[in-house]
């Protein structure tokens, strides 16, 4: 689960400002507090290469891969 990628309504920006100041930090509990709904996103691939579509750039080595997929999709 990444449930801080969604379509969130602006309507509960207040619940969620609200949820922070009371100390509230994880976001899959507030989720589930706003009757949050699982939407799937199978894996996808390239060149015969599973790729998760969440994918992570957080070091230059993540970075070189991303290029080298997009290089090759």
């Amino acid at each position: 689960m990444h449930p801080v990628i969604g379509l969130w309504p602006v309507e509960i920006a207040s619940d969620l400002r609200e949820a922070l100041e009371q100390g509230m930090r994880k976001v899959g509990a507030w989720a589930r507090l706003q009757s949050a709904i699982e939407a799937s996103f199978p894996q996808g691939e390239i060149n015969g290469e599973a790729v998760d579509p969440f994918f992570n750039i957080n070091r230059p080595e993540d970075l070189a891969k991303a290029e080298a997929l997009l290089k090759a999709g």
